[in-house]
């Protein structure tokens, strides 16, 4: 069993394939440990956004300062129930925080290749990104990533 996006949130699923799912068009497939550490980095940017600490996050969502902690750390899977509650509590539909996660992923893509060369698409961006710069280097790309993807989709709601 995998760590997969399923429809039922990100969390553990079985892949027909073994491997990562399918990508969604114009997005490469994606490892499931990239994908925990995406919806993790989008979570604590928009926690951070608000000015709320972890233990204050946890609290308006109904969750424990260390489930929110792990989620954060890409290290625990969020299901559909745990994806839409934080959703609600940002004032999100799980869509939107979805639709988020997605643009971070997006945004990590377009910063790997841009900034390793030994980054390319058959071999992944997460793996490529992982050798050349290192657990320092995906952890600054992703926040980096993250944070311009919530930044985004805040612009695009502000012009509404």
């Amino acid at each position: 069993m995998s760590e997969v996006f399923t429809g039922a949130g990100i969390g553990h699923g079985d892949s027909e394939a073994g491997g990562a799912p399918e990508a969604p068009e114009g997005l490469l497939p994606i490892e499931p440990e990239a994908l925990l550490v995406l919806a993790g980095a989008v979570v604590s940017s928009l926690r951070e956004e608000r000015g709320w600490s972890q233990q204050g996050l946890a609290e308006r969502a109904g969750m424990s300062q260390a489930a929110v902690s792990r989620v954060e750390r890409g290290l625990s899977p969020l299901g559909l129930a745990d994806l839409t509650r934080l959703a609600a509590t940002f004032g999100l539909k799980g869509s939107d925080l979805v639709a988020r996660i997605e643009q971070a992923r997006a945004e990590a893509e377009r910063l790997a290749f841009g900034s390793a060369p030994k980054v390319s698409a058959a071999r992944g961006w997460w793996a490529g990104l992982k050798a050349t710069a290192g657990a320092a280097g995906v952890a600054g790309a992703v926040a980096l990533a993250a944070s311009l993807a919530v930044r985004k989709a805040a612009s695009r709601g502000s012009r509404r």
